[in-house]
């Protein structure tokens, strides 16, 4: 809810939280992450991706990442951000698994 009414300051008091699951899935079968693609809410999802409790690699129950959910609605700045943060990743082997899909 935090996320779709873009309540930026309720998303950063959950993530101060270390007891809540930043990878639950909503209503919808969608984590955080893709949420924040459904209703193009950048900001938030630049925060998430801060967190480094996210899985970006996790799945909703049809197999879709994230990257996937942003192809699918066309979410060019979404992916742009998201290319730009697998870039400055360390673990290279999960950027071929991302840009390889």
């Amino acid at each position: 809810m935090a996320i779709t009414y873009n309540s930026l300051e309720i998303v950063e008091l959950l993530l101060e939280n270390k007891v809540i699951d930043v990878n639950s899935l909503g209503k919808n079968k969608e984590n955080g992450l893709m949420l924040c693609v459904n209703v193009c809410n950048l900001e938030i999802f630049e925060i998430l991706l801060r967190d480094k409790r996210i899985d970006i690699m996790q799945c909703d129950l049809d197999g879709n990442s994230v990257f996937h959910v942003a192809l699918d609605v066309g979410a060019i700045s979404i992916i742009q951000i998201f290319l730009e943060y697998l870039e400055r990743l360390q673990d290279k082997t999960l950027q071929r698994k991302f840009v390889n899909i």
